[in-house]
């Protein structure tokens, strides 16, 4: 699974209010105790801060804003085909 990180993230669950761990998370970026969805909290190197979720690329529809690392704000793009990111996990 490949997928770009922000220099700084910090991930919870809004549900539970758990802060899991990177590890705990990695394979679905979901919460280890609810399933939901975590949220990701990052800032990027131009100190642009995102609140964002990491979901598996073939997971993307048409219209979800995709947000790059290293690509700062001026980079959120808007998916029209998700067929070009099978295989990658991304920010939305």
């Amino acid at each position: 699974m490949g997928f770009q990180s922000f220099p700084s993230e910090k991930f919870k669950c809004l549900k539970c209010e758990t802060e899991p761990n990177y590890y705990d998370i990695l394979q679905s970026w979901t919460c280890p105790e609810c399933q939901t969805p975590i949220h990701i909290y990052a800032e990027d190197e131009f100190e642009n801060r995102h609140v964002l979720n990491r979901i598996p690329a073939k997971e993307l529809s048409a219209g979800d804003l995709v947000v790059l690392p290293g690509s700062g704000l001026k980079f959120i793009y808007q998916t029209e085909n998700a067929e070009w990111s099978k295989g990658h996990t991304l920010c939305r």
